[in-house]
């Protein structure tokens, strides 16, 4: 005692302690965690001028940049023993996209990221727990199972526990994960945009 049945819990990365930001390889130290929106994938319009921190991509100055979305969440108040979660979902508000066909894998990052994050010293990842995730439509909220990686966060009986510092967003398409293809493109509104578009 006592005793909650399946209670419902809500946050935002305006909250206390939240953050969202993105990173893109065509601006090695450029820092967008104030700006409105956070982009995901290639937008097909300038070259690759940085070399990737992490794997598995080097640096291509032949190709389209990309762009990664980072967002963290304030979930110190249901991290604890024996916490688990049924269910949980990352939702973004999109309004520009490629291709519907093109998904997304959230990766868990091993530190936590800080409004001077940009593509050069990126938050390195403990790896893939949400895969090839599809989003459908602009204009509205679209969510992603991150349930597992929720999990991982919050329960910290759960043999899988990691440090909650965040999760990044990467295009996946159907040609094995290709960030480059402008198909992949997304824009979703982050926390600046205000309230009723920031993702929870």
């Amino acid at each position: 005692f006592p005793i909650s049945i399946d209670p419902v819990y809500s946050t935002t990365t305006a909250a206390s302690g939240g953050y969202d930001d993105y990173v893109n390889s065509d601006n090695c130290t450029g820092a967008y965690s104030t700006q409105t929106q956070l982009r995901v994938g290639s937008p097909g319009i300038d070259h690759e001028a940085c070399a990737d921190p992490l794997a598995p991509y080097a640096y291509n100055p032949s190709q389209y940049s990309r762009s990664r979305a980072i967002l963290d969440f304030n979930l110190a108040s249901i991290t604890g023993d024996n916490h688990v979660v049924t269910n949980a979902t990352l939702n973004l508000y999109a309004y520009v996209q490629g291709s519907s066909s093109y998904g997304y894998n959230v990766y868990a990052l091993a530190q936590a990221p800080s409004a001077s994050t940009d593509w050069s010293n990126q938050p390195s990842t403990v790896g893939v727990y949400e895969s090839d995730q599809t989003l459908s439509g602009i204009g509205a909220y679209s969510s992603i199972n991150v349930t597992g990686l929720v999990n991982a966060w919050v329960n910290t009986d759960f043999s899988g526990t990691i440090a909650n510092d965040g999760l990044e967003l990467r295009a996946y398409g159907a040609n094995g994960g290709d960030e480059y293809v402008p198909a992949s493109f997304r824009d979703f509104y982050s926390a600046e945009k205000g309230t009723g578009y920031a993702p929870t």
